[in-house]
């Protein structure tokens, strides 16, 4: 009786927990480092009340790196000199342009029926799964997609394909050549990335409260702070 009373409050603690993460709109800055623009405004994170990227607004990093929530339960990173734009939204699935430089999606909870679509020239992601996914853009107008873990969909030239775990899909006017590959770039990005993930992401998975089953805890249970 005692096991199963206990078990019943993990649960409810964890449900209540989740639910207040899941409040978090997509395109909530979390982080920034360095000079980040909203628009023409330089960022500054207060967590009382955080600035939110609104539909059609623009966030850019020149020397910089910022970390937004995509969803409630996924994050995008952006890398120096990257610049990305808050297409569509309903206030829990989202749809984000990338206009130039590299972003890193950690997402730590996707729901199928609100996932996050990502938008880099003319091709369209969309990510239902958890997992982690890098975008980079060109110049030349091509672009690449890794998949590090998870899976997506791309669509590109008027057909789609699925990409699983170490495929990455290099796209130019030529079309797309999918390939294999081991890990994101040793670079400031992902260096940043990782760093980030071991403060926050990784947390969530062995926050307190969660123990395997039911819902993630609340994020900022998990660690999820400046």
């Amino acid at each position: 009786m005692l096991c199963g009373r206990i078990l019943a409050l993990i649960v409810l603690v964890s449900a209540f927990a989740f639910a207040a993460d899941d409040a978090k709109k997509p395109g909530t800055v979390n982080f920034v480092k360095g000079a980040v623009f909203l628009q023409d405004k330089l960022v500054h994170v207060d967590e009382s009340d955080p600035p939110v990227i609104e539909v059609t607004q623009r966030l850019r990093s020149d020397k910089g790196n910022a970390e937004v929530f995509a969803t409630a339960g996924s994050f995008m990173r952006l890398a120096a000199n990257s610049e990305i734009e808050l297409v569509a939204t309903d206030g829990i699935a989202a749809t984000v342009r990338l206009h130039r430089g590299s972003i890193i999606i950690d997402a730590f909870k996707i729901k199928k029926s609100s996932p996050l679509t990502v938008l880099v020239g003319d091709t369209e992601t969309t990510i239902a799964s958890k997992g982690e996914f890098r975008f980079d853009i060109a110049g030349d107008s091509s672009s690449a997609l890794h998949v590090l873990k998870g899976k997506v969909m791309l669509a590109a030239a008027g057909s789609s394909q699925e990409l699983k775990k170490k495929q990455v899909a290099e796209v130019t006017v030529a079309g797309v050549q999918v390939a294999k590959f081991k890990n994101f770039a040793e670079d400031p990005l992902t260096a940043w990335h990782e760093q980030r993930s071991e403060t926050i992401g990784a947390s969530v998975y062995t926050a307190p409260g969660y123990f395997g089953m039911g819902e993630l805890p609340d994020a900022s249970q998990a660690g999820i702070s400046r």
